[in-house]
């Protein structure tokens, strides 16, 4: 059995359907005008742009050239004033930028101008259009961006504008009726990441993007654990991190940290030119009241690495709201108006094997405890991808055995969820 996530092409992300009894392969990035011109399957809506394109001060006079639509509109939002109404024109001097009001929002679908429009019509508009790009008339935010929903209970409620293209997947949580505890929340999660399947590139338009791949918990404070990953001396360095808002963090700015330099896993530059081979890992997470611990294991090495904290009462008060999310990302630390055609990527996140149990006071569970988390299932509230023009995800359940790339099996009937993030405009096809 299958499950099609449809977007854009033949369902999201995907132009060909891909056999799950082979190693996923890596497609070679095709341009962005071509992938847009070969799309018969998503109707574009507006006037296609074409680069490079200048961003000119009131005057006339020109602040700078750039291959992306979407480097242009971050200097015209860096450089706008109410004094210095900066624009932008496309190759074909097609305006698709002029700084005024802020609520006055400009829409893009993909690659393509669509105009400026009131905030309730743009945002109306934008509501069913994966691809949009939504941004305020003075260009400094994002105010709405594509998104794709996963099966899950209900739609997100609220998401993160400034973070880039990403994939998250939310767990339930407690169950409150009539005062009383029906269902404790989940204090215990455990996912094969298998990263030897992915690839990485890191972005071309200079500045700083980080990559995440984490599993979050949430009871009275919000704690991001897992991996980020940089380029650093030539390799792409997965290393542990931790992203805790306890007030114990942010008392002494603490709160986002990189724990430690030593490498998880690791990816070189490959025939192709773009940073694979990374090994499969294995992450479980326990939460309790006074706090929670992650291990995760490289699946080749046998190597544990471990990230342990405890504030004492930290979640007395919530124990039963626990719930999970499941994430993967390429985030830009540019601020809110990001370069969607920086050219980095991070493609074929797979995860399988993802169980997550109601929280016991033991700490101890067993299999008859554990749940299936994924799409579909009824562990799932919501999941999705935000920015679906750079952003995508996949499920299914492989059609017979098989081994990854790291050499670790995977067997008929497993299922699996696919994450990927990218930014060099080839709205990823799946390999084959």
């Amino acid at each position: 059995m299958k499950k099609y996530i449809f977007l854009v092409i033949v369902f999201f992300g995907v132009s060909i359907l891909f056999s799950c009894n082979k190693s996923t392969e890596q497609k070679t990035t095709e341009t962005t005008e071509e992938n847009l011109e070969n799309d018969d399957k998503y109707q574009y809506d507006g006037e296609r742009t074409e680069g490079p394109y200048t961003v000119y001060n009131e005057d006339k006079t020109v602040i700078g050239n750039y291959d992306s639509m979407f480097k242009a509109l971050h200097v015209a939002g860096v450089n706008g004033k109410s004094t210095n109404k900066v624009y932008v024109v496309d190759n074909n001097d097609l305006e698709i930028f002029r700084r005024q009001a802020r609520n006055q929002y400009y829409m893009y679908d993909g690659e393509y101008y669509v105009g400026s429009a009131s905030s309730v019509d743009a945002l109306d508009w934008a509501e069913d259009k994966p691809r949009s790009y939504v941004l305020d008339g003075q260009g400094l935010s994002y105010v709405k961006l594509g998104k794709e929903l996963m099966e899950g209970s209900r739609e997100p409620e609220h998401y993160e504008l400034h973070s880039g293209g990403y994939n998250y997947m939310f767990s339930k949580s407690g169950i409150l009726q009539g005062g009383e505890w029906v269902k404790q929340g989940y204090g215990y999660a455990s996912v094969n990441v298998r990263l030897s399947e992915a690839s990485f590139m890191p972005p071309q338009d200079g500045n700083v993007w980080n990559a995440y791949i984490f599993l979050n918990h949430k009871g009275h404070y919000n704690n991001d654990l897992g991996l980020i990953g940089n380029l650093i001396d030539g390799e792409i360095v997965w290393r542990l991190v931790r992203n805790c808002s306890h007030e114990s963090h942010k008392a002494i700015g603490d709160n986002f940290k990189v724990l430690s330099n030593e490498p998880v896993t690791t990816m070189t530059l490959d025939e192709n030119g773009v940073y694979t081979g990374a090994d499969d890992l294995h992450f479980e997470i326990y939460a309790t009241v006074d706090g929670w611990t992650l291990n995760i294991t490289n699946l080749t090495t046998e190597e544990v690495f471990t990230i342990d904290e405890k504030h004492e009462g930290m979640h007395t008060d919530s124990t039963q709201y626990f719930r999970f999310l499941l994430a993967a990302s390429y985030c830009p630390v540019v601020g809110n108006v990001w370069d969607a055609r920086s050219g980095g990527f991070l493609k074929n996140v797979i995860f399988d094997n993802i169980k997550i149990a109601r929280w016991k006071e033991s700490n101890t569970y067993d299999t008859s405890d554990l749940e299936d988390f994924y799409p579909g299932e009824d562990t799932l509230d919501y999941g999705f991808s935000q920015g679906a023009d750079t952003a995508s995800f996949y499920y299914g359940t492989h059609d017979e055995d098989g081994e990854y790339k790291s050499g670790n099996s995977y067997y008929k009937g497993d299922k699996y969820i696919v994450f990927s993030s990218y930014y060099d405009g080839s709205n990823y096809e799946y390999g084959g």
